[in-house]
């Protein structure tokens, strides 16, 4: 998700979007730790997509 696209979205589905993503990449990290992730990069690009969504949170706030 490119910044152009999370700067349209709502503060609620701002929200939302961290929410979910927060509650995947914890997924992803207990699917890591037990060896069963095909594609550990996944992680990283999560939480990259998050920090976009806050930024944009903090600058609408």
């Amino acid at each position: 998700m490119k910044y152009n696209e999370v700067k349209s979205l709502s503060k609620q589905d701002l929200k939302k979007q961290v929410t979910e993503l927060r509650k995947a990449n914890t997924e992803l990290k207990i699917k890591a730790g037990l060896g069963r992730l095909e594609n550990p990069s996944v992680i990283k690009k999560n939480r990259v997509i998050i920090a976009r969504l806050l930024t944009a949170l903090n600058l609408t706030a």
